[in-house]
């Protein structure tokens, strides 16, 4: 695990899973806000917004997870495509080396 030592760290992973074969379950998701497509996670380094999409070495970025990269980009926030643990810790420790 990467360890926080003296760094303001806060973390989530977001529940945007839509995909449901049940059409009751569907419709609940997006009645209660949920839309594909946002990244899975978010970190705030140091006061810094980090997204990051989590992928398998062979996943793809979705149209819906692309337009919203697009979004949160244009808002300044950083948004990175990872494949594995080690790259995400990678791009946290470099967060906490600009901090």
């Amino acid at each position: 695990a990467l360890k926080a030592q003296g760094h303001n760290i806060k973390f989530t992973a977001i529940p945007n899973s839509t995909y449901t074969p049940s059409w009751s379950a569907k419709n609940r998701n997006i009645k209660s806000g949920l839309r594909p497509g946002l990244p899975d996670m978010l970190i705030v380094v140091e006061g810094q917004a980090l997204w990051l999409e989590l992928k398998t070495a062979k996943g793809r970025v979705s149209p819906a997870q692309a337009a919203w990269h697009k979004a949160l980009g244009g808002a300044g926030q950083n948004v990175h495509v990872v494949r594995s643990l080690a790259e995400a810790k990678q791009i946290v420790l470099q967060y906490l080396g600009n901090a």
